[in-house]
């Protein structure tokens, strides 16, 4: 199977100038996640909207997958940081 190129997210979504405007980039928002979706269909792999994938990676500390806790080990190792 010939893979495709995965669509990038539109520029609205990731450069802000001075301030952000939620409400500004929310249609951005869900065309790209139909984007990715009709991409993602026809990779044949699951289709997860981005905004879903963007939200998990931030959940919280057990979304880190351990990296909330480097600080302490390294503090552990004697390597204190400010």
């Amino acid at each position: 199977m010939i893979t495709g190129i995965k669509p990038r997210l539109p520029q609205e979504l990731v450069l802000h100038r001075e301030h952000y405007a939620a409400d500004a980039v929310q249609g951005a928002a869900e065309r790209y996640d139909a984007a990715i979706q009709d991409f993602q269909g026809e990779q044949n792999i699951p289709r997860v909207p981005w905004s879903r994938q963007a939200l998990a990676r931030v959940a919280g500390p057990q979304s880190l997958s351990g990296r909330d806790r480097i600080q302490a080990a390294l503090a552990k190792l004697g390597f204190l940081l400010k």
